[in-house]
């Protein structure tokens, strides 16, 4: 079993977003903004309890990943997606492709 880190976290959410993001497909936009919320409590969590350090800083590197590719200056990188997209369910294919592939760099098997 691999060890616990936001990419795993994420791997689930993947599979199963209405289970950890509430809404369906339908509310692509809500998930995606629950998303941020996920990846922000689970660093908050880690943070408060003094743990997971490595893991922290592969969420820092997630976050810059995201802004760098979505070409963010003052919104996330998942805010910018959004912003950018003609779509919601575009938005959701696109941060979904840019975390694989973040996952990918980082030879982590989902």
């Amino acid at each position: 079993m691999p060890k616990p880190s936001i990419l795993t976290v994420l791997t689930v959410i993947q599979q199963r977003p209405s289970m950890y993001l509430g809404w369906d497909e339908q509310a692509r936009r809500a998930q995606l903004q629950a998303l941020e919320a996920v990846i922000a409590g689970y660093s908050l969590a880690l943070y408060q309890h003094r743990t997971g350090s490595d893991d922290l800083a592969m969420i820092g590197e997630l976050k810059k990943f995201l802004r760098k590719k979505s070409g963010a200056d003052n919104l996330s990188g998942i805010g910018q997606i959004l912003a950018t997209s003609a779509t919601e369910a575009e938005a959701w294919a696109r941060v979904w492709a840019l975390i694989d592939e973040f996952r990918e760099l980082k030879g982590h098997v989902a």
